[in-house]
């Protein structure tokens, strides 16, 4: 059967121009040279994460009752679920269809990027042995952001917010100058590299926003800010300047290529950081024995070549700790400050805490050891394996704090100690079978294992990961870092006597969940809450696959996640009748328990019976989210054909190779979404780079998948 279909597509425009050059003089012992590029974007789009969240188009694909059409009756306006101020049977959804729109085809969002980003070097040779170098990078940004918001008359809770129209644009710059000293001397089998160095990093910037309502006329040729109702006042933000400086130095050595060792130390500062935490000294040492070299291999003919390495080494990270984090600062405001001293007019301006800072915070750092061995055996497989441990101390991250100091933005502090550990390994195994016949193989597996070993909270944990039932993820010393934190479902109710006999909470009935009384008091509270995920993966692997045969080649790309968990939040839409009317999943209908006369009906029920009270237990934190997350998926299946070069010459061509390519051809999974590679959110973990991104990974808030097939077409041809 075929059906109309409509996309409405986002987009995004980029030209892009880049330069390099080099020269030289004095017979090529001084050297210059510059790369930079410009590259102007335009798009109406923006980071996938923004999708994970409750309110994105994604979300509401499934929170939208099906019912309700992409347009009304008259076929020019959205359908929705409004219908009328006094209820709101069709739910708070919104038309996902009208929101694309919006913002794709009607040029409801137009953002404009200009990057211009380079850097230039000079170095001279200082006689045989030292080498002096310098060299300046940087990049000057400069964005500006336009957005449309229409009046969304079809939606329920948004019915009546008006038009409007948003203004924002950014400057910022960034440098980095480096200048080095290189000694390089060989005596006999001896080899030496000393390196001093010196370098310094900057960052600038500021940004203007405003917005205003009630506009007479959304057509994008007539709409200016002075129009309509100011709703948002002119705001300028200046960046703090930042600043870095490092000292640092290196000593390499090797004797004969067999025993090989290296040491470098950094000295580095940082400006945002309270005066006597801004500076912090980080060591690192590697060292490697080529085996293979050694008189007692050198008879073992299947080996190749062999060597040993290790390494340790300390490594700085200041998080983008902002200038003002070290310090409390206070704000007014008419709405939060203001106060009739005297119990009436005129009001009095007051003060409010707005940020509370923290002189303590300093340098995180990280410490990672290395062990393992690389080599090449049999003249056909290639073999590294490593263990690792990363050890974090003093781990940036926003303070989590009591209601009871306010309203006030916590300072990023140092809160404790994680710990990753596990196996790297590779093998490669490549061939030629024949004249007109090669394969190589490669396999990549990496094993992770985290845990948090130290919390500076008096409380030994902090949460994170908010949903509309409280914090999903809690990291607590002894436990990996991001893993999720509920009560822990156990069945379904099936009568009043199991009830009664079983431990219970508020509101539990036949029909409803039966949660695990961890803590054997005989009730349920927020005491049973226990971990229930692990969103970290046992391990990661990748396969490359690689053939050819004549003129043809195949290649494929292989990857997988092992043992991990993800958090479905979209069930708390999809498969509660109570917690919003909407569109819901077809698991409701079919698998949710049904109370005839007190006794459940549905004895497989793996849902609550429908209710439109949640005081049943039904959308509570709790193991119903957690789901398999483990998956593998093709990434890229290639076939090629490389014509014969004699000829090409004769249409002027030296080279050409035509390919058909697919992307995500398959996944295997168990996961219930649209796709279990999960970009962190956005709107539920602190913004875009922000710190509590890294501490609640792996929860499903309604993300835009990125396993979309796509089949390419294309040729590589040289002249």
């Amino acid at each position: 059967m075929l059906t109309n279909k409509v996309h409405l597509s986002d987009y995004e425009k980029r030209y892009q121009v880049r330069v390099n050059t080099s020269t030289s003089a004095l017979n090529n012992h001084v050297r210059f040279g510059e790369n930079g590029f410009v590259t102007y974007k335009e798009n109406n789009g923006g980071y996938n994460g923004s999708q994970q969240q409750e309110g994105g188009i994604i979300s509401y694909t499934y929170r939208e009752m099906p019912i309700i059409p992409v347009y009304d009756v008259s076929g020019v306006n959205f359908g929705g679920g409004y219908d009328g101020p006094n209820g709101e049977p069709l739910g708070n959804g919104s038309n996902p269809y009208a929101q694309a729109f919006r913002q794709t085809q009607a040029e409801g969002t137009n953002a404009h990027f200009v990057y211009v980003e380079g850097s230039i070097f000079a170095e001279a040779d200082l006689g045989k042995y030292f080498l002096a170098r310098t060299s300046m990078g940087g990049r000057l940004y400069n964005q500006y952001y336009w957005n449309l918001s229409y009046n969304p008359y079809e939606d329920f809770e948004s019915h009546g917010n008006a038009n409007g129209n948003s203004e924002n644009e950014q400057m910022s710059s960034n440098y980095n100058w480096t200048n080095t000293i290189t000694y390089k001397e060989t005596f006999g089998k001896h080899k030496v590299q000393v390196i001093a160095g010196y370098e310094q990093k900057g960052n600038a910037g500021r940004q203007f926003s405003a917005s205003n309502t009630n506009l007479f006329s959304l057509d994008p040729n007539y709409v200016q800010l002075g129009d309509g109702k100011v709703s948002s006042p002119p705001t300028s933000l200046i960046y703090q300047p930042t600043a870095t400086e490092s000292f640092f130095g290196r000593l390499d050595y090797s004797y004969n290529d067999r025993y090989i060792i290296g040491a470098t130390v950094r000295r580095d500062g940082y400006s945002e950081f309270f005066p006597g935490q801004q500076w912090g000294t980080f060591p690192a040492i590697s060292a490697a024995w080529r085996i293979s070299q050694e008189d007692f291999l050198k008879g073992v003919s299947w080996i190749n070549d062999l060597k040993i390495i290790g390494s340790y080494g300390a490594a700085g990270n200041n998080g983008n700790v902002s200038s003002n984090n070290a310090y409390s600062a206070y704000n007014s405001g008419f709405g939060s400050s203001y106060y009739g001293i005297t119990g009436g007019t005129p009001l009095q301006q007051g003060f409010y805490n707005s940020q509370l800072g923290n002189p303590k915070t300093t340098w995180e750092t990280d410490k990672i050891t290395n062990v393992g061995f690389t080599g090449s055996f049999f003249n056909h497989l290639d073999l590294d394996i490593e263990w690792y441990k990363k050890a974090v101390s003093g781990l940036l991250f926003q303070a989590s704090l009591p209601a009871t100091v306010g309203n006030a933005n916590a300072p990023l502090v140092n809160v404790g100690d994680v710990q990753n550990k596990g196996l790297d390994m590779s093998a490669t195994y490549h061939t030629r079978f024949s004249q007109d016949l090669t394969f190589s193989a490669t396999l990549n597996v990496t094993t992770y294992n985290s845990l948090i070993t130290k919390e500076s909270n008096s409380s030994n944990h902090f949460d994170t990961g908010g949903n509309r039932d409280g914090s999903i993820v809690r990291d607590q010393v002894g436990e990996p870092i991001g893993e999720f934190f509920g009560l822990q479902t156990e069945g379904i109710y099936q009568n009043a006597q199991q009830v009664s006999s079983l431990p219970g909470y508020g509101g539990a009935a036949p029909g409803s969940f039966i949660y695990k009384d961890v803590d054997g008091d005989g009730k349920i509270t927020s005491n049973d809450r226990t971990f229930i995920g692990n969103p970290n993966p046992d391990f990661t692997y990748g396969l490359n696959l690689s053939a050819s045969y004549k003129k043809f080649d195949i290649s494929m790309v292989l990857y997988g996640s092992q043992g991990n968990k993800d958090w479905n939040y979209t069930k708390y839409w999809t498969d509660f009748y109570g917690t919003f009317q909407g569109g819901k999943a077809l698991a409701l209908y079919n698998q949710a328990a049904v109370i005839v006369n007190g006794q459940n009906t549905v004895p497989n029920a793996i849902l609550p019976a429908a209710a439109f009270s949640q005081d049943m237990g039904s959308s509570a934190n709790s193991s119903f989210y957690v789901e398999n997350g483990s998956f593998l998926k093709c990434r890229v299946l290639q076939v090629g054909y490389t014509f014969d070069p004699n000829l090409l010459k004769a249409v002027g061509f030296s080279k050409l190779h035509l390919y058909v390519q697919a992307t995500n051809l398959f996944t295997i999974t168990k996961y219930d979404g649209l796709d279990r590679e999960l970009v962190p959110s956005v709107s539920n973990q602190g913004g875009q780079g922000s710190q509590t991104q890294s501490a609640a990974f792996g929860i499903d808030y309604g993300a835009y998948p990125n396993n979309q097939r796509q089949f390419i077409f294309g040729a590589n041809l040289s002249f």
